[in-house]
């Protein structure tokens, strides 16, 4: 394993719990599992790579729940599709915790070493890594997780130095050993935020965002959080830091916009340099003060990203309401790095040059701690697989969310730094959180990695979904005095008698909680457990687009053989954004399958292509 991150320690512990002798070689054993951007974990569309983590066997969920400080429940007030869970963790405690396990996990040994190329015998066949100081590792497969490290370069300003992040060497003669392969990398760029002294942020005047109770959580079995729960603050920029950020950017002092970072950046999570031009209608972008750890000062300033010299940072961040006499603790700086085009792999992560090679993480082109430690965790399965002789671990599409961003990397590819959201998956009304466990639990069952006992216990759950799903469709509410004011109180019509909870429930204002309110104040009793309660709700008031779902799956045309008629192209489609359907008009793709490989391109645009040529053939 050749990297400590999220991804190599998700790889290792996969590989040594399965019985594999197993060496992790990094550069600062001290810098394991370190968080080295934002303090959390999780989000849309990375809560879902987490949770299928859990039901796979993966670490990452565990220690996100052991170290949380500030758990919540993104979009709510949305369908349980888009719903996902985050936490801000405590730094320090995470990489404590996740270095503990790696070395005290049986079968697994750490080295701190740099490794400077890998090598392979006569055959092609991957032999092992080069280090700088303990010369060649031989090693049956080599799984590569070196994130920013590869060619790495930090920008700060004008200053360039190199290094895959602040503080740590990058990876030298990697690159060039990988090239020697047939391998062929490119080039992409992330960046930091600045960290702020949050004794000098006057928190009292700034929106509190306070943490969710009860808190949710990312593994199956973990209870309340043990750690002490704390506040994120809100605030936002204004014109008067927009006006400093550009006037910095026309003196060509922003490396991304001076020529000086040839790297493309992540699209979806841009710098606020890239965000003030970009969106230069916009008179303001939310800023999200989180707190680093329970025994720091430190602040992150989520979306505040940037690589423009120090002077500016402490400019800009004092016209910030809020930040007025603000200190930086740690610059920004973005950095720049080479990566493997994810198209030379198979969808075991596997390089297609070099058999028993694999590449997991930031290497592949994707940004994001949880996209990283998912590719680690199935990149350790598909090795452990290839030396047993078994069935390989590849996750369709419309199984799991890392199915679908391992298809994305390997079919399409990325130009950009990929990250991992809702909206990439055609199949998300099945994908979604609350029903991992049953897309899941018997895939990482099969492998071994996911423990028996937590096995039957996630059976037991779903079981005990089934009986209540059935129970609901049973139910019946009446119309008491209060079973009215509850229905008053959601803007829901009375009933003037007995009727179907399942049938409520249909309300599209009646939720999951609601519906244990309804059944008390009818005599009932609701199930004890309210992720049983929530789950077995949204089966149920959803079935008919579930189901819908389910067919379309099943009668999913081959997107080859889909011609795309020319008038698709002469007005806007509804619900697609300018972005796609200004490429889409531009390029003219003739099939759905071609639309599908063009970048940026997402499946859900595809649906909807696909929706406009059935509402309008007919008619053509």
């Amino acid at each position: 394993m050749v990297g400590g991150g999220h991804a190599g320690c998700e790889a290792a512990l996969a590989c040594a719990r399965l019985g594999f002798s197993t060496l992790m070689l990094t550069g600062s054993i001290e810098r394991i599992a370190a968080m080295s951007c934002n303090p959390a974990v999780g989000g849309v569309g990375k809560g879902h790579l987490v949770k299928e983590m859990d039901a796979l066997g993966g670490q990452m969920p565990l220690i996100a729940d052991l170290t949380g400080i500030h758990f919540r429940t993104l979009n709510s007030s949305r369908g349980p599709a888009v719903q996902a869970t985050r936490c801000q963790s405590d730094m320090d405690r995470y990489q404590k915790a996740m270095s503990g396990v790696i070395f005290s996990t049986k079968n697994l040994k750490v080295r701190q070493d740099d490794v400077i190329g890998v090598f392979s015998n006569d055959t092609g066949q991957i032999a092992g890594v080069q280090t700088r100081h303990g010369g060649n590792v031989f090693a049956r497969r080599v799984i590569l997780t070196t994130g920013t490290f590869m060619g790495g370069q930090l920008h700060l300003g004008h200053q360039t130095t190199p290094g895959g992040r602040a503080g740590e060497a990058p990876s030298a003669g990697l690159s060039g050993s990988l090239r020697n392969l047939g391998i062929e990398l490119g080039r992409l760029k992330t960046g930091t935020c600045p960290r702020l002294d949050g004794r000098t942020i006057r928190n009292e005047i700034l929106e509190e965002q306070l943490p969710e109770t009860p808190a949710p959580r990312f593994s199956f079995n973990s209870g309340p959080p043990l750690l002490k729960q704390v506040s994120c603050r809100m605030t936002a920029t204004n014109p008067q830091t927009h006006d400093t950020i550009l006037t910095a950017v026309s003196q060509g002092l922003a490396p991304v916009y001076n020529g000086q970072i040839g790297g493309v950046g992540p699209r979806y999570c841009p710098s606020i340099e890239d965000k003030v031009i970009r969106f230069a209608q916009k008179e303001s972008h939310l800023i999200f003060l989180e707190p680093q750890g329970l025994d720091t000062y430190e602040v992150y300033p989520n979306g505040l990203s940037t690589s423009l010299p120090p002077a500016v940072q402490l400019q800009f961040l004092r016209t910030i309401r809020g930040l007025e006499d603000v200190e930086i603790t740690r610059w920004g700086y973005a950095v720049e790095y080479d990566f493997v085009i994810p198209t030379q792999l198979y969808a075991t992560l596997e390089t297609k040059q070099v058999p028993g090679l694999y590449c997991a993480g930031q290497i592949n082109g994707t940004t994001g701690y949880e996209e990283a430690a998912i590719q680690g965790l199935l990149a350790g399965l598909n090795v452990i697989a290839s030396l047993k002789g078994t069935a390989a671990i590849v996750l369709p599409r419309h199984v799991a969310y890392a199915g679908v961003l391992i298809d994305d990397l390997v079919t399409l590819g990325t130009d950009e730094p990929y990250r991992m959201f809702t909206s990439r998956a055609e199949h998300r009304l099945l994908l979604r959180e609350d029903n991992v466990y049953r897309r899941l639990m018997d895939v990482g069952h099969q492998t071994g990695l996911l423990e028996a006992t937590r096995y039957a216990q996630m059976q037991a759950f779903e079981n005990d979904v089934d009986a209540e799903i059935l129970r609901i469709q049973k139910a019946r509410i009446y119309p008491t005095e209060k079973v009215q004011a509850i229905l008053a109180s959601l803007g829901s019509t009375a009933i003037d008698e007995p009727m179907p909870l399942g049938l409520i429930l249909k309300r599209p204002e009646v939720d999951a909680n609601s519906i244990a309110e309804l059944e008390e104040a009818s005599g009932g009793v609701p199930h004890p457990d309210t992720r049983v309660r929530f789950r077995a709700a949204v089966e149920a008031k959803y079935a008919g687009y579930i189901e819908r779902s389910k067919r379309h799956l099943q009668n999913q045309t081959d997107l080859e053989a889909v011609d795309i008629p020319t008038f698709i192209f002469e007005q806007q489609l509804s619900g697609m954004s300018n972005e796609v359907f200004d490429k889409l008009k531009k390029i003219r793709p003739r099939t759905l399958g071609q639309a599908s490989r063009i970048s940026g391109i997402t499946p859900v645009a595809i649906s909807l292509l696909l929706i406009a040529i059935q509402k309008g053939q007919p008619e053509k």
